[in-house]
C-alpha cells in the first residue's frame, strides 16, 4: 500500500506497467484526490521527464472530459501527481462487474470520442513527431489518416463483435429491400386451439 503524509489513502484503483493510481482524502480540508505515482523506486531520467511532460500537458488543457491536475511533487526518489477525483472508475474494472447495454456503450463512446476530438484539436497527440517533421502540415494529415484507417471505421467495431455486419453504402438499398420483402411475405399462422373444457 502507498503511504503519503497528510493524506488518507483509501485504496488502489489502477495499476499499470509504469504507474499506480490511488484514491485518497487530503487531511487538511477533507478534499478527495487521486494520487498517481511512478511505479519504480528509481525511475530513469527519461521516465521522470515523460511524467513531468504528462503533468504539464494535462495542466495546460482546459477541456471538459479531461481531468484537472492539482500538482506534482517529489516523493522519495520518484514523483506523485495530484489529480481531481470526480468519482470515476476504470472501464476495465467496470466491465468485469457490469454488462453495458447498447445505450450505455454508445453514451460512453460518444463522451470519449468528444474528449479525444477536443484533445486532438489542441494539437497534443503526436505533437513532438509533428513538430520535428520537415513538413508539419503533411505529417499531421498522415497521422489523421493513420488514425482513421486503424480506428475510425466500422470494420474495427465488427472485428470486436460490437456490430453484426458492415453494409457498404452502395448495398444499403438492396439489403433494405430484401429485408422488407421478407417481412411482407411473412405470414403468421396461429396455432390450433385446444379445447380442453370438460363437459359438466
Amino acid at each position: 500500500m502507498f503511504f503519503l503524509s497528510d493524506y488518507q489513502v483509501q485504496g488502489q484503483i489502477y495499476d499499470s506497467a509504469n504507474s499506480e493510481v490511488y484514491r485518497a482524502i487530503r487531511d487538511s480540508d477533507r478534499q478527495r484526490v487521486i494520487l498517481k505515482v511512478l511505479k519504480q523506486d528509481y525511475p530513469t531520467p527519461a521516465e521522470i521527464t515523460r511524467y513531468k511532460q504528462e503533468y504539464e500537458l494535462t495542466n495546460s488543457l482546459n477541456i471538459e472530459g479531461v481531468i484537472k491536475v492539482f500538482g506534482l511533487e517529489k516523493y522519495h526518489n520518484t514523483f506523485v501527481m495530484f489529480v481531481e477525483d470526480f468519482g470515476g472508475e476504470s472501464l476495465k474494472i467496470l466491465q468485469k462487474d457490469h454488462q453495458f447495454s447498447l445505450e450505455e456503450f454508445i453514451s460512453i463512446s460518444i463522451k470519449i470520442a468528444t474528449s479525444l476530438g477536443q484533445i486532438h484539436a489542441a494539437n497534443i497527440i503526436h505533437k513532438k513527431e509533428i513538430d520535428a517533421a520537415d513538413n508539419a502540415a503533411l505529417k499531421r494529415k498522415e497521422k489523421i489518416q493513420e488514425y482513421e484507417d486503424l480506428f475510425s471505421n466500422p470494420y474495427c467495431a465488427a472485428r470486436r463483435g460490437y456490430i453484426d455486419a458492415v453494409i457498404v453504402p452502395s448495398d444499403t438499398r438492396p439489403r433494405l429491400i430484401d429485408a422488407l420483402e421478407i417481412m411482407c411475405a411473412k405470414r403468421e399462422i396461429s396455432p390450433p386451439k385446444k379445447h380442453g373444457n370438460i363437459p359438466l
